[in-house]
């Protein structure tokens, strides 16, 4: 079987980027399966994640982000223009490849939407938030609001030239089906590093772990005002949070302005999170959304009990309220505050939940989730 994998590049150090990889290295060693995977703006930079050296690489190099740099006018065409060039380079290495099934991403799909002309097996998955995407908009008018929704309605709804469109919870299928009418299939993100030997957890340290890009979505600046408001009562507990991005700054002046230098760390991310899961009692997960939520169940697979607000999509999927963990209403900072001081004075049930969420894990593992992906491909291929 002949896979290949596409997204626009391999550089930064994020969730789709180690799925991929996770998925193309494990068809690769356990299926022998034949992996390519194409990017188009890597460029230069390194890969963030190692893949097995029988994958076959490719960037067609051309990079969008480029663009910016001309005026509204210039880039318009200057993007129709580097679009078709784009088309025209993986039409040629696909017609050399001849693969059974392409594997495209909705988090590029602007771009990779123009691949879905060309006469393969296209599989679609989803890591947007698309309900979010078409009932909001970055236009404050109201005619502005509407022509740019209904341009991402009829955008996204050549997912339907594609075979099948996977989601990855049941939450996210609910809404593509409401706005797109799509034929889809739900299929979980896997947890591939299921540990099965861990760091008791009566031997953890009083510590909080949180993990994600430092953007507006991932909703620190919520944490952090939670924690805020008990922070003092528990002067032995620290929270560290591991990611890079372009709110660092804002952040780190918020921690300070509300003097938790003490109490409230930003870490670099590392390629051993597995570690620092091990070495942490509770895990709070502040998103406004999410497409799945993997970090809960890496997480969870390490016996760290989650709190999370209830965001789409993902938790309320992932976590069973007050069973292997808390879901809070979306945004409620006094509630956020509450439910991190409940889990940090009732350890018993800490203790509880931890060994409840080791157990919900395994639900996740790549042994359950990747034959799921093999019956698809053989699915689509002979179809």
């Amino acid at each position: 079987m002949k896979i290949v994998y596409v997204y626009h590049s391999l550089a930064l150090k994020g969730g789709i980027e180690r799925i991929f990889t996770d998925k193309m290295n494990y068809l690769i060693q356990y299926y022998g399966y034949d992996i390519s995977f194409i990017t188009y703006q890597q460029g230069n930079n390194p890969e963030s994640y190692k893949l097995d050296k029988q994958i076959k690489r490719f960037d067609l190099n051309t990079c969008f982000w480029k663009l910016y740099k001309y005026n509204a006018i210039m880039h318009f065409f200057k993007n129709i223009s580097m679009r078709k060039l784009l088309k025209n380079r993986f039409a040629i290495l696909l017609n050399e490849i001849k693969p059974d099934i392409v594997v495209l991403t909705t988090n590029d799909f602007y771009i990779s939407e123009c691949f879905l002309d060309l006469p393969y097996n296209f599989i679609i998955e989803s890591h947007t938030y698309i309900d979010g995407i078409l009932e909001s908009s970055r236009h404050t008018t109201l005619l502005l609001k509407y022509f740019s929704i209904l341009f991402d309605k009829w955008h996204f709804s050549k997912i339907n030239k594609s075979k099948i469109l996977v989601s990855l919870t049941y939450n996210d299928q609910k809404y593509w089906k409401k706005h797109i009418l799509s034929n889809t299939l739900v299929i979980p993100n896997m947890v591939t590093n299921y540990p099965h030997d861990i760091n008791p957890y009566k031997h953890r340290p009083n510590r909080i772990i949180c993990a994600g890009r430092l953007d507006e979505k991932k909703g620190f600046n919520l944490l952090i005002d939670a924690w805020k408001l008990i922070a003092t009562k528990f002067p032995t507990w620290r929270i560290d949070i591991f990611g890079e991005g372009e709110l660092k700054n804002k952040i780190y002046k918020k921690i300070s302005d509300c003097h938790l230098s003490n109490s409230i760390k930003i870490n670099i991310p590392t390629d051993n999170i597995y570690n620092e899961y091990e070495n942490s009692s509770i895990y709070v997960m502040s998103s406004l959304y999410e497409g799945f939520g993997l970090v809960l169940v890496e997480a969870m697979s390490c016996g760290v009990p989650c709190i999370s607000f209830d965001c789409p999509n993902g938790p309320a999927e992932l976590i069973t309220h007050g069973e292997d963990g808390l879901l809070v209403p979306l945004g409620d900072i006094e509630k956020l505050a509450e439910s991190i001081e409940w889990m940090i004075t009732h350890e018993e049930e800490r203790l509880r939940m931890s060994n409840n969420a080791r157990q919900k894990a395994k639900k996740y593992t790549a042994e359950v989730i990747m034959p799921q992906w093999v019956e698809l491909f053989e699915i689509v291929a002979n179809q």
